[in-house]
């Protein structure tokens, strides 16, 4: 007697071949390079996207007022502020409402109706009967 599995043979599933082991290591590798390199770098990169954020502008008084004005020569980036917001709030939940399906199921008969396409049944007379009843 034989007995009979689900398995058959070759490699297991999920497992990865040399190759593509070797290509993984050397994927890790160079993100841990340049991860460090970030970081490296981390203070002054957050500098320049804080100045994206604010905008290069210079103030001044126009025409004889008190209140100093700004006038940007390179104007705030939006997404460098909304970058620096979800990095310390975190980024917002999408609010949108999963879509909902509805299925109905009508009957032949009943989508006939909705359309007026059913026509009543005449009640056949027989030619006799009609002229016995008058």
């Amino acid at each position: 007697m034989v007995k009979k599995t689900k398995n058959k043979g070759g490699r297991p599933k999920g497992s990865k071949g040399k190759k593509t082991k070797a290509k993984k290591i050397e994927e890790q590798k160079a993100m841990k390079v340049f991860k460090d390199m970030v970081l490296k770098k981390w203070g002054p990169l957050i500098t320049a996207k804080l100045n994206l954020a604010e905008g290069v502008y210079y103030e001044r008084t126009l025409f004889g007022n008190k209140k100093l004005t700004r006038i940007y020569k390179k104007a705030p980036d939006g997404g460098a502020i909304e970058y620096l917001i979800s990095m310390i709030v975190g980024k917002p939940k999408d609010e949108t409402p999963p879509p909902v399906s509805i299925t109905i199921q009508l009957s032949r008969v009943s989508v006939k109706k909705a359309e007026g396409r059913i026509k009543k049944k005449k009640k056949y007379v027989s030619k006799k009967k009609y002229k016995k009843a008058t």
